[in-house]
């Protein structure tokens, strides 16, 4: 459960899998004005690597700085790059950026995913779900260098946008490259490198974009994306999984599902676009895989785990009424105690888990945390029993309050079983439900039969042998 939560914690920041609260940040809209003290630019896509990693130059280059084309008759190229998945969590799902190559001169990689877990207020903003990312722009010889060292995959399509609307990109890359306008505040699903490239190239494009992606309803929704791309991190992956509430389980169009960097690879193959002479083209005009990364390539969609989760819950149930069953027919000291063991520490870790969901729910802007259907069966109120059950055991007069709360939890776990037969309750959740919900059942069986009979520990309180 330690990995649980701190898979959680790192969802949060970014990684994956994450939100802020509100509605979605136009890209022509000024962003967030840069601190006083302009942050050292990072390495690309990921937190600060150790010494030994491969890292880009410690300076980012400022468009201004690059030396003039030779000529300016011809517009710049424009490419999409896009990397495929890494081995950091925060790297799985895959990120991409914008390469500009002006004639005669060098190739700019403009890219919105930049952050740095060395700054000063990263873990406080980390938790609230105000997380700083910033965008600059390096060679982009240098970029590909080290993403190769990386292992990832690199695939380069070349865009077919006309002389105005290279144009109008590249003037928009460079007003967001400089320090003022750099920074903005990273939501995972809604406002990430790969949402900032895509409404670029939507601005650039006149809207077409968006036009040809967002009436098309997808079968995807942020959970399932979020889940199929950390498939390989089962332990990441239950974090995010409890982490998610409701509104991670919408329909997605697939202009929405582009916050996954692949997803933009994949549509913009799909497009067709007018030329300066008005015949319809399609927008990709070449791609070229830069790299092929020695891994296992990305998964399509992610295992289901209901059935594994349901066998832990039937398990852990299976053993607190096996061990409450010796204790009560045999008058075990041991059995007793372990039962109350396994009972008071599945209540303080789910009771952990559901503060924490709680406290994302209302002190945090992490949107995509609210209304978690999740804390019908991971209850904050369960902690109590990490207490109340080993009281109770030795001082009689604690049985009520603890039959109390153990009926409260499992009370309100088969209420949000039950409610899951509402449309209202869209979460997709039924391998948590069956994880949990035996566990709390059982731990209220035990309980129940515990305080019926009065039962203290036989160290304490002689047990009867009609028990």
């Amino acid at each position: 459960m330690t990995a649980v939560l701190a898979a959680v914690l790192l969802f949060i920041g970014g990684a994956a899998v994450l939100e802020t609260h509100g509605t979605e940040e136009s890209v022509a809209r000024q962003p967030p004005t840069a601190p006083q003290q302009e942050s050292v630019a990072r390495q690309p896509s990921t937190a600060t690597q150790p010494d030994s990693a491969p890292r880009l130059p410690s300076r980012a280059i400022h468009p201004d700085s690059v030396p003039a084309p030779s000529s300016t008759s011809q517009p710049p190229s424009v490419y999409l790059v896009t990397l495929g998945q890494g081995d950091q969590i925060w790297e799985r799902f895959g990120h991409n950026f914008l390469a500009i190559e002006q004639p005669g001169g060098d190739a700019l990689a403009y890219n919105w995913g930049v952050f740095d877990f060395a700054a000063p207020d990263f873990l406080t903003r980390f938790l609230i779900g105000d997380t700083r990312y910033w965008m600059e722009a390096n060679r982009l010889s240098d970029v590909i260098r080290v993403y190769q060292q990386y292992n990832r995959d690199i695939t380069l399509q070349r865009l077919a946008l006309t002389p105005a609307q290279a144009d109008t990109l590249v003037r928009f890359l460079e007003w967001n490259a400089r320090p003022e306008n750099r920074y903005y505040r990273y939501d995972y699903f809604r406002d990430n490198c790969s949402t900032r490239l895509r409404d670029a190239l939507d601005l650039a494009l006149g809207g077409a974009l968006r036009a040809a992606t967002e009436p098309r309803i997808t079968n995807l929704t942020y959970r399932s994306e979020t889940l199929r791309l950390t498939d390989e991190a089962p332990a990441s992956r239950f974090g995010i999984d409890i982490a998610l509430g409701q509104p991670a389980d919408r329909l997605l169009s697939a202009w929405e599902s582009m916050f996954v960097p692949m997803r933009v690879q994949q549509y913009v193959r799909d497009i067709e676009v007018p030329g300066d002479d008005g015949v319809m083209g399609p927008l990709v005009t070449e791609e070229r895989v830069v790299f092929t990364a020695k891994r296992a390539p990305e998964r399509t969609r992610a295992a289901s785990m209901a059935g594994e989760l349901t066998v832990a819950g039937l398990l852990i149930a299976g053993l607190i009424v096996l061990f409450g069953n010796l204790a009560l027919r045999r008058g075990s000291q041991a059995a007793g105690n372990t039962a109350a063991a396994i009972g008071a520490a599945w209540g303080g870790l789910t009771g952990i888990v559901g503060i924490v969901l709680v406290l994302a729910w209302v002190a945090t802007q992490h949107a995509f945390w609210y209304r978690n259907e999740n804390l019908f069966h991971f209850n904050p109120l369960a902690i109590a029993l990490a207490v109340l059950l080993p009281l109770a055991l030795r001082r009689p007069r604690w049985w009520t309050a603890t039959r109390a709360v153990a009926f409260g939890v499992a009370g309100l776990s088969l209420a949000g079983a039950v409610l899951k037969l509402f449309p209202w309750m869209m979460q997709s959740n039924w391998g948590l439900i069956m994880l949990a919900l035996p566990v709390n059942l059982a731990v209220a069986w035990v309980v129940s039969r515990f305080s019926n009979r009065a039962y203290q520990a036989p160290a304490v309180v002689t047990v009867p042998p009609s028990w």
